[in-house]
């Protein structure tokens, strides 16, 4: 069936795209339908693009000068984070399956790693730090090694460094610098 209007996320959505001319008067003159609740949104940095996460999984790109849906991709997973690369690309990380995705603005999948666990984006955000479960003996406390991935293509290069439990949700940074 159909899903209820939900005026909070309309609101949020034209607030995020900056569509209001003043307090009452929204000056978008069209609208992006994705055809199902709107679960997630992020917007680029240049304010271009928006990423669309919908109740069926779909994201779509949409630029926002035309109002156009640019590209769409169904996930086969609920992912547990979407943000945006400084690119403009999309991020799309599921915990559960450690598998990140990067999505460009047409929707399709321009790289993908997997054995994620968690990740971090640097500070100019085109560069993804992952952080990969190192294998281990049973019974040796859990380590986590770092992967940094470039944000263009997803190539990675191991940084001497790595995160090892220390007792209940703490870990250690052990790190080399060359």
């Amino acid at each position: 069936g159909q899903r209820p209007y939900v005026p909070e996320a309309e609101m949020a959505l034209a607030t995020a795209l900056g569509a209001y001319d003043s307090e009452g008067t929204i000056a978008a003159v069209g609208a992006m339908d994705c055809g199902a609740l709107v679960e997630e949104f992020v917007v680029s940095g240049d304010g271009q693009t928006v990423y669309i996460l919908d109740a069926r999984k779909m994201i779509t790109a949409w630029d926002v000068p035309t109002l156009k849906q640019t590209g769409s991709l169904r996930l086969d997973f609920e992912p547990t984070s979407v943000v945006i690369l400084g690119s403009g690309e999309l991020l799309v990380h599921d915990a559960w399956a450690e598998r990140l995705l990067c999505c460009g603005r047409d929707g399709k999948v321009l790289w993908s790693a997997d054995g994620v666990a968690d990740f971090a984006l640097s500070e100019n955000m085109d560069t993804v730090y992952a952080l990969e479960y190192q294998p281990g003996v049973l019974g040796d406390p859990q380590t986590l090694g770092i992967r940094r991935l470039d944000g263009s293509n997803g190539e990675g290069k191991d940084v001497a460094a790595t995160l090892q439990e220390n007792g209940i949700n703490a870990f250690v940074l052990h790190c080399s610098f060359n």
